[in-house]
């Protein structure tokens, strides 16, 4: 299984181009791994995890075509996972002569694509799976504005390779912890939003979003049931652009098989 993170940042992307604070100063003056686009992962070069406004334009600069997009899955419907722009951009790559694009989604993301033309929409709910693309793709339920919506992780298997991608969440339900103890995963994405800083510096700080010690704690449960094993590869995403340290900083707290993804970085699972 081969992944491509297309953006590894969260909400707060643009602030980096407006914002005074010594964090954002040090990313426009470096640039490169430190500058995090909205997340997004590609899979195998054809099944895209989430759509945000960069993501179109992202995979052409990682020379990922955007043509070559074969499937769109979403976590959920905020706009910078599901942006209407991106997605036409990837119709219009794609050519009405291939046929419509698979979309799979909870009901909100795919309310906000009713009006787009091309897609070929498909619901799905906590607790499916659903086949593509000759993977098994499972939708497990996220800690994440449960009040507005049923966000949404995804479990991709593909032949004997498993993987967890768990972004945006905070600490998996009751229902995803069960489902997850039953898998065996060989390798887990999740996010670290809020990264060193805890809940006081944000309401969403641990009830809709992770930050680093319960990254890493995630990581020792998961461990500790045996559902992952002391090697899995172990990537934080979904980091802010302005509340986390640049990248240069941030990934010497990571200690292989923990790492800091950063745009563009490409594994083989």
């Amino acid at each position: 299984m081969h992944l491509l993170f297309v953006g590894t940042g969260a909400a707060d992307y643009e602030t980096v181009f407006t914002c005074p604070c010594p964090t954002c100063a040090t990313v426009r003056a470096r640039a490169g791994r430190n500058l995090r686009h909205y997340s997004s992962l590609l899979v195998n070069g054809a099944l895209l995890l989430d759509c945000g406004p960069t993501a179109a334009w992202r995979l052409a600069e990682l020379d990922a075509p955007p043509a070559q997009v074969e499937a769109l899955v979403f976590t959920h419907s905020h706009e910078d996972h599901l942006d209407v722009p991106a997605v036409r951009s990837l119709l219009v790559a794609r050519g009405a002569e291939r046929g419509p694009l698979p979309v799979y989604g909870n009901a909100a993301s795919l309310a906000r694509l009713a009006e787009v033309g091309g897609l070929e929409p498909h619901r799905v709910l906590a607790g499916e799976s659903v086949e593509l693309l000759g993977m098994k793709l499972t939708a497990l339920r996220a800690s994440h504005i449960a009040e507005v919506e049923q966000s949404l992780v995804w479990v991709i298997e593909e032949g004997a390779v498993a993987l967890l991608y768990a972004t945006d969440t905070a600490w998996p339900p009751d229902d995803t912890w069960q489902a997850l103890l039953s898998m065996k995963l060989d390798g887990v994405i999740a996010e670290a939003t809020f990264g060193l800083l805890g809940p006081e510096c944000h309401g969403d700080c641990l009830t809709n979003h992770l930050n680093w010690p319960e990254f890493l704690r995630l990581r020792e449960a998961l461990l500790g049931a045996s559902v992952i094993s002391p090697t899995a590869p172990f990537l934080a995403t979904h980091l802010s652009q302005h509340l986390v340290p640049p990248h240069e900083e941030f990934s010497r707290l990571a200690q292989p098989p923990v790492a800091v993804a950063y745009d563009g970085l490409q594994i083989v699972l």
